[in-house]
């Protein structure tokens, strides 16, 4: 990993702040500031089963559709039931970052658009979870009120007992340092950073081996700005005309301009939406619902809320094949008609998108 200069100058997002759209309007704006000439959204790869990256023009292509220039992958990816063999099983781009070769790409292509390169800010979000990875490494660990006759010598932590574990060898280290994660973060609407600083090229710092970039990134004269959110399978930047100019001509990575206006809110295709809205109408009446794709198909039963007891959502998911793609739990809480059927239809929508991994 590239060494960072962590900074607790957190002031320093205040800008980007200042220049954002509420957040639930889901605009561009709302995640890269209101006020450069032009914007771009970098899509992320997809990947296949051999982990190729797949382009989202591919996989239109594939499907026999256009790729819209504002499109969803659920739009471009999930098709009609239909002939199986046609069914190609790509899972969906990774949410939150880019991966290596369209951030080396970016990183080149952003150099040549700033007069400080060598003065870039970086916001990393706080909730990866890195300094808890090395606990699943810790070993024969025994937690209970007593140790167990015959047990394997180990740790015994009693109720009250309090006891500093060594990390074991080759356990996962956490790359953001104890004073770091104990200081101050730079906070935009929903999110916390931590804030580091350096060349341009630090954006690379997270790929080995956290396979993350930052989440929120621009040059100290804040020309541009890069946002990769936490629930986006793409990227967006703002910039000049020519530097969107110079992303969206560039072979190197696939990107398409954007709108500020533009909505980053999850999109179905609509006979997707009209299937969900069958299915649900099932469940309400207190049948089977069933959602078919190409992919796979997924069902769901409920149990309704009562005065006294939440309700139940259960969903299965078959793939195309017949193997088992897994099943899901949630709780309903709503009685209202309205409400229900919307926490339903929310909860079965994302069960079907999870076809696509």
């Amino acid at each position: 990993m590239r060494k960072v200069e962590w900074s607790a100058e957190v002031e320093q997002v205040d800008w980007v702040r200042e220049r954002l759209a509420p957040f639930e309007s889901g605009e561009v704006t709302s995640v890269v500031p209101v006020g450069f000439g032009a914007y771009a959204r970098v899509l992320h790869p997809a990947h296949d089963s051999q982990e190729r990256p797949i382009r989202g023009f591919e996989v239109a292509a594939h499907n026999g559709i256009e790729l819209p220039r504002d499109a969803h992958f659920p739009e471009i990816a999930l098709q009609p039931p239909g002939d199986r063999s046609q069914a190609w099983n790509v899972v969906a781009p990774q949410e939150g970052t880019l991966c290596l070769a369209e951030a080396t790409a970016l990183v080149d292509i952003l150099r040549q658009h700033t007069t400080s390169p060598d003065r870039c800010w970086f916001c990393l979000w706080d909730g990866y979870g890195w300094e808890t990875s090395a606990l699943y490494s810790i070993p024969s660990a025994i937690f209970g009120d007593e140790p167990q006759p015959g047990a394997e010598p180990g740790l015994y932590v009693g109720p009250d007992t309090q006891v500093s574990v060594p990390e074991p060898h080759g356990a996962p280290k956490d790359p953001i340092p104890r004073q770091v994660r104990d200081g101050p973060r730079a906070e935009l609407p929903g999110r916390e950073y931590f804030l580091y600083k350096g060349v341009l090229d630090a954006a690379l710092a997270f790929l080995e081996p956290e396979q993350q970039t930052p989440n929120l990134w621009w040059p100290a004269d804040r020309v541009w700005c890069l946002a990769s959110e936490l629930d986006l399978g793409w990227t967006y930047i703002g910039g000049s005309p020519d530097l969107i100019d110079h992303i969206v001509g560039d072979s190197r990575i696939e990107a398409v301009r954007a709108e500020p206006a533009d909505s980053h809110h999850l999109r179905l295709p609509p006979w997707l939406v009209t299937a969900v809205d069958a299915a649900v109408s099932q469940v309400m009446q207190g049948h089977q619902g069933r959602v078919q794709t190409q992919l796979g198909t997924v069902t769901a039963t409920a149990r309704r809320p009562r005065r006294l007891r939440r309700g139940d959502l259960w969903t299965t998911s078959v793939r195309a094949d017949g193997s088992s793609d897994g099943s899901g739990w949630t709780s309903l809480a709503d009685r209202d008609e309205d409400a229900l059927r919307e926490d339903i239809r929310h909860q079965l929508a994302w069960a079907v998108i999870d076809l696509l991994g």
